[in-house]
């Protein structure tokens, strides 16, 4: 099950729910009454009770970094052998891309950016699911585009506009939401401000939006 939290996983599971439970063989520890999918497991008799075998495997992933799911609550998670996923941007297969014509590669800006995050949102329960994920861009959204990708201006234009759009709208907009003034430059009151201000410089310049030198450019020298 791909993402189970993008339903409501206890509703939907229903009954199935209590099957959960495994013993030491791996059969469901409880037996449930459901006359609906007795029928599908045992034909006409609809009395039979309702088990999950040893040989049944159920696998799910979730992204608890995703906004407008739902929240698993711990009586179901407590029924699954649960495994944390390393958000390790470094093994990413664009770890070591440039962000645009930058000389900053996407793993030391995300990585760089997720300690802020953390730093700016202590004793914030949600702030390790605010953390930019290896994957949160693609190739496409870090390269920079000109003329010579036999592309018009126009067009290279739009294509560079992805990056800022996705990840400073995303962290104005959510991840520095309450520590706006910290994080970026006092110029910049709107989101607006600041994506036109990315975009309008050029190179390491770009950075110049952010309060602090988090990059290690050293820009103000």
């Amino acid at each position: 099950i791909e993402e189970i939290n993008r339903g409501n996983a206890p509703a939907i599971f229903g009954d199935i729910f209590q099957l959960l439970d495994r013993d030491d063989i791996g059969n469901s520890a409880y037996e449930i009454t459901n006359a609906d999918v007795a029928e599908k497991v045992y034909g006409e008799d609809s009395t039979g009770k309702v088990t999950l075998p040893p040989n049944l495997s159920i696998l799910a992933t979730m992204n608890t970094s995703d906004q407008n799911v739902f929240t698993l609550d711990t009586a179901f998670q407590r029924r699954w052998n649960m495994r944390m996923v390393e958000n390790d941007v470094f093994k990413s297969t664009i770890a070591k891309k440039t962000i645009l014509d930058t000389t900053i590669k996407w793993a030391d800006f995300a990585v760089a950016i997720n300690d802020l995050i953390i730093a700016k949102n202590v004793g914030m329960t949600s702030s390790e699911d605010k953390r930019l994920g290896a994957y949160f861009v693609t190739e496409k959204d870090l390269k920079f585009y000109t003329t010579d990708d036999n592309i018009a201006q126009e067009e290279a234009d739009d294509r560079n506009h992805n990056f800022p759009e996705k990840v400073l709208k995303y962290l104005w907009d959510d991840a520095f939401k309450f520590t706006r003034d910290e994080v970026f430059k006092s110029d910049y009151d709107s989101l607006e401000k600041l994506i036109k201000a990315f975009e309008t410089k050029q190179g390491d310049k770009r950075f110049d939006v952010f309060a602090d030198d988090i990059f290690g450019l050293n820009q103000d020298e």
